[in-house]
């Protein structure tokens, strides 16, 4: 008897097997990184470039163009982490094993609306200790460290749904490493970009992984027929 669960599990799963959604996702991280870091502690270059814009196409306009440059560089990274992921998928692994189209939402959109809920509620606590404090900056630091655990808390969800061992380990280290980051002595640029080049650097890891594992499946596929 077929059974329709595991069927859809595995289904869900392949979307997420080979580790090509984890190079994707390293890569939005690693820009959100870098564009914070150079916001914060390049703050004068970003204000040159933002005067020139001015300058050339008036306040108003210079000014949108500027936001919408730094709002388009994560868009773009992850749009084009989307194109090279199928990409790859068509050239290697569906020339392997068939095209699967998964469902719309392979990880379901309550559990990334609660974690989206959680990095809120970890900001507003932020917030609220930033003004007992009087330390504005620490506001930016709990946007982080509320970003870390809601994707781990998506990470976690996923591994229990999916049956994807490597994504516990992430989440672990997406709750655990930001305690410690967060009493790293950094200026508040360097504390975003080491949170970037973390997750990016223990995403790929995942990803690579995930990536040999199974090109050792298909290769004993290949062997066994």
């Amino acid at each position: 008897m077929i059974n329709i669960e595991q069927l859809q599990q595995r289904t869900a799963r392949y979307e997420l097997a080979d580790g090509l959604s984890d190079f994707q996702t390293a890569i939005l991280w690693l820009v959100q990184g870098v564009i914070f870091w150079t916001l914060v502690d390049h703050a004068p270059a970003w204000r040159n470039v933002l005067n020139g814009l001015r300058d050339s196409l008036g306040d108003s306009t210079g000014r949108l163009v500027a936001a919408v440059i730094v709002t388009a560089l994560p868009l773009l990274a992850l749009a084009g982490g989307l194109w090279a992921m199928r990409a790859l998928r068509r050239r290697w692994l569906w020339r392997e094993t068939g095209m699967v189209t998964p469902k719309a939402w392979v990880v379901p959109r309550r559990v990334i609306l609660s974690g989206l809920a959680l990095t809120g509620v970890v900001v507003v606590l932020g917030s609220l200790i930033a003004i007992a404090l009087a330390d504005g900056w620490l506001m930016l630091r709990a946007l982080f460290v509320g970003m870390s655990w809601g994707q781990a808390y998506t990470l976690a969800i996923s591994a229990q749904q999916l049956d994807l061992p490597r994504y516990r380990w992430l989440a672990l280290g997406g709750v655990v490493v930001p305690l410690v980051l967060a009493f790293v002595p950094a200026t508040v640029g360097q504390f975003g970009l080491v949170f970037g080049l973390a997750w990016t650097a223990a995403l790929v890891v995942s990803g690579m992984s995930a990536m040999l594992a199974t090109a050792a499946l298909q290769r004993e596929a290949r062997d066994g027929a």
